[in-house]
């Protein structure tokens, strides 16, 4: 797994932005807009998105592990295809490098049923490296590196 200290890794084309956060938001959770404007931990499981992602707020001398407190701004990235950032995976998955991966539902990434299509699952990136959760401890980093497709 990746030992990173930065959310973005490769930034080709991703744009930047900063929005109230609804809820809890960690570095790393992939994230979509209410219509209220504001920003939240994905929910739709294997469903639509805008490759967002939040970031850590090193603006006010944040790493990644720092969580952003409901009602504060949130620092994210929208990425691009070829894009890499280091975002938080499934507790319990195992991810082997060059999975295609998916919205788990509650912000992280998990692997793409291998006999999906597009119509029932919408990938977000494939992973470069593995990553397995499967055993995972309050010491381990639940992020891995992605490229987003």
């Amino acid at each position: 797994m990746g030992s990173q200290n930065t959310i973005m890794i490769v930034n080709k084309n991703m744009v930047r932005g900063e929005a109230t956060g609804s809820g809890s938001i960690t570095p790393g959770h992939l994230l979509y807009r209410t219509s209220a404007d504001l920003v939240a931990v994905h929910a739709a499981a294997s469903g639509r998105h805008q490759s967002m992602f939040a970031i850590e707020d090193e603006l006010q001398g944040k790493d990644i592990s720092d969580v952003y407190a409901t009602a504060t701004k949130v620092q994210y990235v929208v990425c691009n295809r070829g894009d890499q950032i280091h975002a938080l995976i499934a507790n319990g998955a195992n991810i082997v490098k060059g999975d295609y991966l998916t919205s788990a539902g509650d912000g992280t990434l998990k692997e793409m049923k291998g006999d999906s299509t597009i119509l029932e699952e919408f990938p977000v990136a494939v992973a470069r490296e593995t990553c397995d959760m499967t055993g995972s401890s309050a010491e381990d980093d639940p992020r891995c590196i992605v490229e987003i497709v």
